[in-house]
């Protein structure tokens, strides 16, 4: 039932661990904001397969999920909890479907999605999901400037990956974190920070880190993990995170 282009390879080599690593970024938050919760509402955008459930370490009462329904992941999903009548996953590529679900959600997750989405239609789905919100946005994007550019780059040409095709100018201009100068095409182009500006316009609080295992500083990590509410972090998150 697993997907072989995606989940057979998700944990294999540095660029598995990387991937598995944004996981591990949302078990622990999760665990940091919803320690007194005994259930909790979930949306999520860019849901592929539902595996993000695993990495949920709260019962959840509600879940709704969106995707585009590339892959397959979908057919999946509704395989692996078609007995689980609390969870229920849509195909979808308009923020519309968002806004237009009722009720509010404890919980709205958004990993490795926002670089797909068109420039058009990322306001709106920040916008729907400022209106669902409830409790908190957890959002992972990949980093495509500077030295991760560089890595992943290199990287992707040794392991014989695909990876989206640079001009010169394209490449230099991106390096330097000149994003407004290069084409957007799904990876390529894609500016962290102009999305979470976005982000800020639309929910007071935003946090911008890096995820990292090895606590690398923002700019130089390949992942990009965005934390946003309408209300200040609580004292008793922000202690949990320092322990963990």
């Amino acid at each position: 039932m697993e997907n072989t282009s995606y989940n057979e390879n998700f944990g294999a080599g540095l660029f598995g661990r990387h991937h598995t690593q944004r996981f591990k970024w949302l078990k622990k938050n999760i665990a940091s904001m919803f320690s007194e919760r005994s259930s909790i509402s979930v949306l999520e955008v860019g849901c592929y397969d539902g595996k993000t459930l695993d990495f949920v370490p709260v019962d959840v009462h509600r879940y709704v999920g969106f995707d585009a329904g590339w892959g397959g992941g979908l057919d999946l999903a509704h395989q692996r909890f078609a007995n689980r009548n609390n969870c229920k996953f849509h195909q979808s590529v308009e923020p519309s479907d968002i806004a237009n679900t009722p009720g509010r959600f404890d919980l709205i997750i958004c990993m490795e999605t926002f670089e797909h989405i068109s420039p058009s239609k990322a306001g709106s789905y920040i916008s729907a999901f400022a209106a669902k919100l409830e409790g908190f946005l957890l959002v992972t994007v990949p980093n495509e400037q500077g030295l991760p550019l560089l890595f992943k780059t290199v990287g992707a040409n040794l392991l014989g990956k695909n990876r989206d095709s640079y001009g010169v100018s394209e490449f230099t201009n991106a390096f330097f974190g000149r994003m407004e100068h290069v084409p957007r095409s799904n990876h390529k182009g894609f500016d962290y920070t102009a999305l979470a500006n976005s982000i800020r316009g639309s929910l007071k609080h935003v946090q911008v880190e890096s995820v990292s295992p090895t606590k690398f500083p923002e700019r130089l990590s390949l992942t990009i993990g965005m934390i946003a509410s309408h209300r200040p972090l609580p004292l008793a998150y922000a202690v949990a995170r320092k322990e963990i």
